[in-house]
């Protein structure tokens, strides 16, 4: 699976954060760790934007060593 960039993040049914790649694909999610959807999207974006290598999201270690 190849992932294209720009990554972004959405929250989607309250309680998950999504990663999500340019073209729509899901790269990944995990759980909002605050009642502050302005923290959270703030997080959500920084992980997106990180310049992280592809295997690392597709394997999940890239989000979850994050937090």
């Amino acid at each position: 699976m190849s992932l294209r960039r720009p990554f972004r993040a959405e929250i989607i049914g309250g309680s998950k954060i999504w990663i999500i790649d340019a073209e729509g694909a899901f790269v990944t999610s995990f759980p909002r760790r605050s009642d502050d959807i302005t923290a959270d999207l703030a997080r959500a974006q920084a992980v997106a934007s990180a310049d992280v290598e592809e295997t690392s999201f597709a394997n999940g270690a890239g989000i979850h060593s994050l937090s």
